[in-house]
């Protein structure tokens, strides 16, 4: 599994590459199932022991995913403005129609202090909207179990799994949020189901082939959906509301993919570069952390290359109306974060 947690943060990398603008049918095509993929995974983790220690449980995740949250925010909010002068930030450049502003001291202090509340992060960190997403997700799923657990009816779980679903979509189309909460639990309802699947996969292994057929099918089929949609995704966020395409969006393509992804975990855990990946899938939240700011050093190259304008390396996630880089954002957002956590764990071994 922690290949195939490799094959999943290597696929956001991917995904990152392009510019939003993108009409790359590669891009098309991973955003089909790779944010879905790493809740199915992490679902595959949860464990039925859980239910009898929830204080452990819940600290667990906190340590697993509010720690980085934190230990990797601050350091990168602190060091907002002088990315500023860097020009790795920019108010020449937009994204989604917003500049990045420059932080008074007020400002940072404000960053700072909604960290404690798993709220609030930087551009940079893009990717770690995922961090609380997953923890109130599985906190969420846990409900959920313990509900079914208590009543002894194993199918109430599922149940309540796709009745969150359809609520969170409904919610999501008729544009309705949990008032005074200041998280979107209407997207973390939707998200359980998909962490159900990577659970009731590891239940059910056994019953569940992993073999190069039907893989190729999948293959196919995600093809289809890709040739035959018109739709096109931008974030787990624009598949959410229409029922029928948050089916298809969120739960069909997104196994199509992940039974892909097993099957290439299988066939490559059987070689030794199985150790590349499994180092790549043990430091996922290394590279999510850091395959923005990694990007802006592939972004000079484009801006000293092309003598392009010096605010263009602020260009978010990549410069525009440059596809043709995509494999080096790639190898940058993957290599450089991996070289760092090397480099680091080195030094502080030498010190300690």
């Amino acid at each position: 599994m922690n290949v195939a947690k490799a094959f999943a943060i290597c696929l956001i990398v991917l995904g990152h590459s392009f510019p939003e603008d993108s009409t790359s049918p590669i891009r098309a095509f991973v955003y089909l199932f790779h944010v879905p993929l790493f809740f199915i995974i992490s679902g595959f983790f949860f464990k039925d022991h859980y239910l009898s220690a929830p204080k452990n449980f819940i600290l667990g995740r906190l340590r697993r995913l509010w720690i980085p949250f934190l230990l990797w925010s601050v350091p990168f909010i602190l060091l907002h403005n002088i990315f500023f002068r860097l020009e790795i930030y920019s108010t020449e450049v937009t994204f989604r129609g917003a500049t990045v502003p420059y932080y008074s001291i007020a400002d940072t202090f404000v960053r700072l202090a909604k960290l404690i509340f798993f709220q609030e992060s930087e551009q940079l960190l893009g990717g770690f909207w995922f961090l609380p997403c997953l923890f109130f997700t599985a906190i969420i799923f846990f409900v959920f179990s313990f509900i079914s657990n208590k009543l002894k009816k194993s199918y109430v779980l599922p149940i309540l799994c796709v009745l969150g679903f359809i609520l969170g979509n409904f919610m999501f189309y008729n544009n309705v949020n949990f008032p005074l909460i200041p998280y979107d639990f209407r997207l973390f309802l939707i998200t359980t189901l998909l962490f159900l699947v990577g659970f009731l996969y590891k239940k059910y292994e056994y019953l569940v082939p992993i073999n190069l057929s039907i893989s190729l099918f999948s293959l196919l089929l995600l093809i289809l959906v890709l040739k035959i949609g018109s739709y096109k995704i931008d974030s787990i966020n624009s598949t959410v509301g229409y029922l029928p395409k948050a089916i298809l969006y969120l739960v069909f393509t997104p196994i199509l993919g992940t039974y892909i992804t097993l099957y290439l975990s299988k066939m490559i855990s059987r070689y030794k570069i199985a150790d590349f990946f499994d180092y790549i899938g043990r430091n996922t939240i290394t590279i999510l952390a850091l395959h923005f700011l990694s990007f802006k050093l592939v972004s000079f190259l484009i801006v000293y290359s092309e003598n392009l304008n010096l605010f263009e390396i602020a260009s978010f996630p990549v410069i525009p109306n440059h596809d043709g880089w995509f494999l080096a954002y790639f190898l940058a957002g993957v290599l450089i974060p991996l070289s760092v956590k090397t480099t680091w764990v080195r030094i502080h071994n030498a010190f300690s």
